[in-house]
């Protein structure tokens, strides 16, 4: 999919999204795409600044990968799942495979998987989760 057509696809409502990883790069891409995409993105590079992230930004989505310094994403994913009234989207960002994580994310309270590299098409599908959950069940647990 080029990008004039990913962009086009993206006709869901500005969203706050916070993208936590360990891998700085995979971070910056990845805000800078759902920028372009008209959505706010921050950035934390582990568990513990990311657990701050959410608590200080209160975003709609949560895209974070699972090698985290300090809290792993699990942990994260299971703190925010514990602690927070309003429930974000939890997506995660990983190079592991789908089969090797998809228990213990389903049991972490994640809502997706996206195997990096996401594409932007899969990013905006993650971002529209809420509205439109039916274009997110490759990756839906």
């Amino acid at each position: 999919m080029n990008l004039s057509a990913s962009l086009s696809i993206s006709s869901t409502p500005s969203r706050r999204v916070a993208v936590i990883s360990g891998y700085p790069t995979t971070a910056q891409a990845t805000a800078r795409w759902l920028e372009m995409l008209g959505h706010t993105a921050e950035i934390a590079h582990d568990g513990h600044e990311g657990w701050q992230l959410v608590l200080e930004m209160s975003p709609d989505v949560v895209m974070t990968g699972i090698a985290l310094s300090g809290l792993d994403g699990f942990q994260l994913a299971s703190k925010i799942r514990d602690s927070l009234h309003e429930k974000p989207v939890l997506v995660a960002l990983t190079g592991y495979s789908r089969h090797a994580i998809e228990q213990p994310a389903r049991e972490a309270g994640f809502d997706l998987v996206l195997t990096l590299p996401a594409s932007v098409e899969e990013l905006t599908k993650a971002i529209a989760f809420r509205d439109d959950p039916e274009a997110c069940l490759a990756w839906r647990l």
